[in-house]
């Protein structure tokens, strides 16, 4: 068992390992209203949530026989909402994220809301690998929501078959 600090789910494949830190924030009221406190969102959203998962798998992954041979490490701040893809904003956020994490095996970042991490899990349940499209997400020229990218190269993704099983209708 990982620390109490420790993040909420790991998914493992081969070399690669999904850490999924889940926060049950939303977009602050002055961003959304005024375009206020743009930092201090994306600070509490994408940013500190990331590099608490970072923080915790640095204390642990080379002492986990779980995390022997990982070589890289991808981070999912999953949010009620996500950090719009604005350049701007994207940048300065990987730059902070990139200038204060702790483990070299952190390569890949992402703030998703819970309908695109559900998107990704759908996609996991159907065998497609999750890692190789993030990393084409992330290196990809054209910002995009992480919805709108799936979309265009997947149709009727739907729900989980656990979701779908809590389904009242």
């Amino acid at each position: 068992m990982l620390s109490l600090k420790s993040s909420d789910a790991f998914i493992r494949k081969e070399n690669d390992l999904l850490v999924v830190e889940a926060k049950g924030f939303s977009v602050l009221l002055n961003c959304m209203t005024k375009n206020e406190s743009v930092e201090a969102n994306n600070r509490k959203l994408f940013v500190n949530p990331v590099l608490q998962a970072d923080k915790s798998l640095a204390a642990v992954i080379d002492d986990k026989p779980e995390f022997v041979g990982v070589e890289t490490a991808y981070i999912i701040s999953v949010t009620m909402d996500n950090i719009n893809a604005v350049p701007n904003y994207y940048n300065a956020i990987h730059k902070e994220i990139m200038d204060e994490k702790c483990t070299d095996k952190v390569k890949y970042f992402f703030n998703f809301s819970i309908e695109e991490y559900e998107m990704l899990m759908v996609l996991l349940e159907r065998q497609v690998d999750i890692f190789a499209l993030l990393r084409e997400y992330y290196e990809n020229d054209k910002l995009k929501p992480f919805s709108t990218f799936l979309h265009d190269r997947f149709s009727g993704i739907g729900m989980t078959h656990f979701m779908e099983s809590c389904s009242l209708f």
